[in-house]
């Protein structure tokens, strides 16, 4: 059996590992798997014929081999994995892989140049722990990328009749990691505020009141309610950037030239995810509010939102042990727009839980295990004075 799963994940892990630290795993995976077969066999030469005078020996290093595997996968499944039926399996053959191994060694094994033989166990044994915790336990944890999200904007153009101007605005995002990264939900919003000058100075009485609208303290500007002027992706939505690469797109905001507002803001952001730690399916058909939502978006998302559209799709763990023994999880991005603006909200969860607003812990545990996060870039203003004048 332990032949049978090694040799099973060792496989699956060559082939379809997102990272190569993953693939040396199935290698040694493959070669833990064929340790542990010839030392079956060898145990079964060893108690029957005695044809071969070091059976014993190899019937003894296999039955190790099988109990410090098996104790490996025990604790990656109970530190990383939902499934009780392999932490039960992996417990089982570990002390059955002990217990082979006490009572080989008590048939009196012969075991030529012993100072040698343990040394090459030790070095061996210690290569295959050391990579075995670096990829299941150090690396999903470690090595952190350093995405770059800006916004400019250009200079505005006057319409022929001058009774509109165009505003370019250009988002770039730069991957500056050596890994490639998913662009989850690359959205952008552009909102107007009007502003008026108080005729006198503003009193503390009133700068309390910009304190608690979630406005800049002020002693001489006024400021109303942003509205909403423009939203959408600047990006397709579950797309993915390469390591070193940068992404660049331009969108036009068209306003008539007397319009009301005074100021012009656009922010951007993305929800990322990395590459080499997780591998996702297609996004399935985008659900929309206004057409009746199958899975409706948890009162945390909405949050005061006139719609939204939800994205969900299927993700894949980075290596074959944490694909079998973790639940199957679904990756869910909402889109929300309103008068007063727009935004994103993900999660990944497991069927059914994705309306659980996620802890802070929990953000965390995803950013550290898949490198899900969110990468922002504020509000950048500008003054539309000179156009209307």
């Amino acid at each position: 059996m332990t032949t049978g799963f090694l040799g099973f994940f060792g496989v699956l892990d060559v082939s379809t590992a997102l990272a190569y630290t993953g693939r040396f795993t199935g290698v040694l995976l493959i070669v833990a798997a064929a340790v542990v077969l010839l030392g079956a066999i060898a145990a079964v030469d060893h108690w029957y014929r005695q044809s071969f005078p070091y059976s014993g020996l190899v019937a003894l290093l296999g039955s190790v081999t099988a109990a410090t595997a098996n104790l490996m996968l025990f604790i990656t499944t109970l530190r990383e994995g939902d499934s009780t039926a392999y932490l039960l399996v992996w417990c089982a053959l570990a002390a059955g892989g002990a217990w082979a191994a006490v009572a080989v060694y008590r048939t009196s094994v012969e075991i030529p140049a012993p100072k040698r033989i343990a040394a090459a166990v030790i070095v061996s044994g210690a290569v295959a722990v050391a990579n075995f915790g670096y990829t299941q336990l150090y690396q999903p944890y470690h090595t952190e990328i350093n995405p770059v999200l800006d916004v400019t904007l250009g200079e505005p153009v006057l319409s022929a009749d001058k009774k509109a101007f165009a505003l370019p605005v250009t988002i770039s995002f730069e991957n500056r990691s050596d890994v490639g990264v998913y662009l989850l939900a690359p959205e952008f919003r552009v909102l107007g505020t009007a502003v008026a000058v108080s005729p006198e100075r503003r009193p503390p009485s009133q700068w309390q009141r910009d304190v608690e609208s979630g406005r800049p303290v002020s002693r001489w500007e006024i400021s109303g309610q942003p509205e909403l002027l423009q939203a959408g992706s600047w990006h397709v939505f579950g797309s993915w950037l390469a390591g070193h690469q940068t992404y660049v797109t331009s969108r036009i905001v068209v306003l008539p030239r007397s319009t009301p507002y005074d100021q012009i803001q656009v922010a951007a952001s993305t929800a990322i995810a990395r590459r080499d730690r997780m591998s996702m399916d297609e996004f399935g058909t985008p659900h929309v509010s206004w057409k009746g939502d199958p899975v409706k978006a948890p009162d945390w998302v909405l949050a005061g939102a006139s719609g939204y559209v939800t994205y969900e799709g299927r993700i894949h763990e980075n290596n074959a042990i944490a694909e079998h023994t973790r639940d199957p999880r679904h990756l869910t991005v909402w889109w929300t727009f309103g008068g007063h603006g727009a935004g994103v909200s993900g999660t990944i969860a497991r069927t059914g839980e994705s309306d659980r607003q996620l802890t802070g812990a929990e953000m965390v545990a995803l950013k550290n295990r898949y490198g899900f996060d969110f990468v922002n870039k504020g509000w950048v203003t500008r003054s539309l004075w000179d156009v209307k004048s």
